[in-house]
């Protein structure tokens, strides 16, 4: 597990996530459906209510490989006795949100375990920012490819690798207000750009990989709060590096 998040439920009991869990889409059917499985049944044994498989993607999105149907098919994730989704808007295990206000947010595996899909996208281009989030505005047809494909994951993040990078993007997540249709496609979604995670990767640093690739700057903290968007420091390095968890810490 890379990133464990705890919010407390109705009843004051203490809820556990571990919300960044790669599964690799190189995998075959069989092998990414045993290692998910692997994955949910130890975390299930450590107490945790919920877990969020991730694929990465570099850059500009690639409709027919970064589809969440590709990389993380649901009929992989979940075993077959898991239970079917709670909103009758989810059909055959792959629809995305809808704009049903009420639709459940991930799926129930068998150990009564919400499973989650996430896409991180690694950003060096400034173009690519533009072409990931910008989306919103514009009405062709690339752009609807985007937003469909976005709207297939319960949890987008963008981990920027550099500072034009960063800053594009907290600029953009700020100064952009969305429309009425975006607004309603899914409740889910802090912003109308379905962001909601910023990753700051400490082990991509200039100094030998002990730091951020960027100077962090009040702006960009204020700006990204701002959107709605949550912050995610991995700390998964730092556990087993001594030098890289002082430069975390």
């Amino acid at each position: 597990p890379h990133n464990t998040i705890t919010r407390m439920s109705h009843s004051n009991r203490k809820l556990h996530y571990d919300i960044n869990v790669p599964l690799s889409s190189t995998f075959s059917s069989s092998k990414r459906k045993h290692q998910a499985h692997k994955y949910q049944m130890r975390l299930h044994q450590l107490g945790y209510h919920g877990i969020a498989f991730c694929h990465t993607a570099y850059g500009r999105l690639k409709m027919d490989k970064d589809d969440a149907d590709v990389t993380l098919p649901w009929k992989d994730l979940l075993a077959s006795s898991s239970s079917p989704p709670l909103s009758a808007t989810h059909k055959n295990n792959d629809t995305a949100r809808t704009t049903d206000e009420n639709q459940s947010f991930g799926r129930t595996n068998s150990f009564g375990m919400k499973i989650y899909r996430r896409l991180n996208i690694i950003v060096e281009e400034v173009s690519d920012v533009s072409r990931i989030l910008l989306h919103v505005n514009s009405t062709t047809a690339d752009a609807a490819s985007v937003s469909n494909l976005l709207q297939k994951y319960d949890i987008i993040s963008l981990q920027p690798m550099n500072e034009p990078a960063l800053q594009n993007i907290c600029e953009l997540l700020s100064s952009s207000s969305p429309s009425d249709n975006v607004a309603s496609v899914s409740s889910s979604s802090n912003n109308a750009h379905f962001v909601d995670i910023l990753v700051m990767e400490y082990a991509t640093g200039s100094r030998g990989g002990y730091g951020l690739p960027y100077k962090l700057r009040k702006e960009y903290l204020a700006k990204t709060l701002q959107a709605g968007v949550t912050f995610e420091l991995c700390y998964g390095t730092a556990i087993l590096d001594p030098k890289r968890r002082q430069g975390f810490l």
